[in-house]
């Protein structure tokens, strides 16, 4: 008896071990041909790289993008990189030429696939894929294996981005808009000098792209609408989704027959590598226009609230007024302006971050702000959450609209705004790096207020009484841009801005003009391979 289960113990020893070895010689097949895979993807990739920063040399070849060209200097790499051995030319990189059936694509503007370089413009994709036959993987049913690589260039030339408006919210109706309120043919006039592109697939998808009149009567991506309300630029309107026109809203494109290309290629936030401005937590913040400095862990109540009063002598014009010089620096819980208060804010250049609490502004509005000499200053204002770490995890785990927490930018004065973004004599003069010049406004894409489309979260609101003179980038890329054209006498003044925003809206009754000039934006310096 025991005899026989000593053998049948021995038969079932070699059943586990038979089955053990294939296991075994499954993972050692699929591990040889993984490892050649890798292979496969390392020789891919030094041949994509190349061949982005070969083909990047024709963007702005003759001033335009030649596409031929960027496609033969890719094929020209990956030639030389052992693919497509039985093309005769650099116009042979095609699978028929591939014993593995290789694909080289370059895509000019890169696709969605390249992130935040998605969809623009001064920058090229080179992506190069292929399939190889497995050695021992068939064993298990795996008989081919494909990889692909990517490579992503630049040649920038210091460019601006060409859009004027960019709405980076890809799923929400309406993050572009535009609501007249004005009576007829009064409504409000949005005129732009670059491009408009809006990420929205409201109303959408639309397959194939459609570059003429809206789609939409309702709901859509974009919408303009109001008697007399209209969009107006000279160059495109590119929209994922669809546009609407409502009301006897108008938009006017510099393509034929003011077309505006609906179902467009979704585009990347072109900021979002950049670096915050650094905030010293050992260092006190700045004065309210006083002797009273605030500190990160103490008297977070902000300028004009919580006993911090804003400090500084009548103005000479207007002795009703309270002129506040202030000095680039940290802000810990922002600046409140409250009914009642009327001050204007002299800034002297530089940075201003809004270490929570942001800039709010309840039943009042800054009277003005300029430099001392009523010039326009050169400052970035900055919106972020205090970093002491135990208010900024509260923050992080619970928003609220607190003096440490992330809060909301009020730009709305009664009589004249007028401030430009950093220029390089500013940024030159600060100690640290600084790689802001053009920027205005910046609400932090990662601070601690949700992601928001509407009033209700940290937008950025802009608004004048009689006249405004403002430019640079405005940055705002989980955030509602909000351009309040009832008070903001855009007519009376300039707006050389560019808005970059989750959503972006304008409503109001007057004309509302944003000339685009790249000198007083914020520059995309970037050459050579950048992904």
């Amino acid at each position: 008896m025991s005899a026989r289960i000593r053998r049948g113990q021995k038969g079932q020893v070699l059943v586990v071990f038979a089955g053990g070895l294939v296991l075994l010689l499954a993972i050692a097949a699929l591990v040889i041909d993984i490892g050649f895979t890798f292979v496969l993807r390392r020789a891919e990739q030094n041949a994509a790289d190349p061949g982005a920063i070969a083909a990047a040399r024709f963007i702005r070849a003759n001033g335009s993008p030649d596409l031929t060209n960027m496609q033969r200097a890719a094929c020209f790499y990956a030639r030389q990189n052992g693919f497509f051995p039985a093309a005769t030319s650099d116009d042979g990189c095609v699978p028929g030429n591939d014993p593995n059936g290789t694909t080289l694509t370059v895509n000019y503007p890169p696709s969605a696939s390249a992130g935040e370089f998605a969809g623009r413009d001064g920058f090229v994709e080179v992506v190069i894929a292929g399939q190889r036959q497995t050695f021992l993987a068939g064993i298990v049913g795996i008989f081919r294996i494909g990889a692909a690589s990517s490579a992503v260039a630049a040649f920038s030339n210091g460019d601006s981005n060409s859009n004027s408006l960019i709405a980076l919210d890809p799923g929400d109706c309406q993050t572009g808009f535009i609501q007249g309120t004005g009576g007829a043919g009064a409504g409000l006039k949005v005129n732009v000098g670059g491009g408009v592109h809006v990420n929205s697939n409201c109303g959408g998808p639309v397959n194939p792209p459609v570059s003429g009149a809206c789609l939409s009567s309702g709901s859509a991506a974009l919408k303009v609408s109001g008697s007399g309300a209209g969009l107006s630029t000279p160059s495109n309107v590119s929209v994922v989704g669809t546009c609407a026109t409502n009301g006897g809203g108008t938009i006017t494109t510099g393509a034929p027959g003011n077309a505006v290309n609906q179902g467009a290629v979704l585009i990347g936030d072109p900021l979002s590598q950049l670096v915050s401005p650094p905030i010293d937590t050992t260092q006190p913040g700045q004065t309210c226009g006083g002797t009273t400095h605030t500190g990160a862990t103490t008297n977070n109540q902000g300028c004009g609230s919580g006993g911090l009063a804003w400090q500084g002598p009548a103005c000479a014009d207007n002795a009703t007024i309270t002129c506040v010089t202030l000095n680039p620096g940290v802000y810990y819980g922002g600046w409140s302006i409250t009914s009642g208060q009327k001050v204007r804010l002299l800034l002297n250049p530089g940075i201003y971050i809004f270490a929570g609490g942001g800039i709010k502004q309840t039943g009042s509005t800054i009277d003005a702000v300029t430099d001392a000499g009523g010039n326009p200053g050169h400052v970035l204002l900055y919106s972020t959450d205090n970093p002491f770490p135990t208010y900024l995890a509260a923050c992080k785990s619970t928003w609220t609209n607190s003096n440490t927490c992330q809060g909301p930018l009020s730009f709305t004065a009664s009589t004249k705004v007028s401030a430009y973004g950093l220029d390089a004599a500013t940024c030159t003069a600060i100690a640290s790096t600084c790689p802001y010049v053009g920027l205005f406004m910046w609400q932090d894409g990662k601070g601690s207020c949700p992601t928001s489309f509407t009033a209700t979260g940290c937008p950025i609101t802009i608004g004048g009484g009689t006249a405004i003179d403002i430019a640079g980038t405005i940055y705002a890329p989980n955030q509602l841009v909000n351009l309040d054209g009832s008070a903001l006498g855009f007519s009376a003044g300039s707006a050389t801005v560019q808005v970059i925003s989750w959503a972006w809206k304008f409503v109001g009754n007057s004309t509302i003009n944003m000339p685009y000039n790249s000198n007083m934006l914020y520059h995309f310096d970037e050459k050579g391979l950048v992904r």
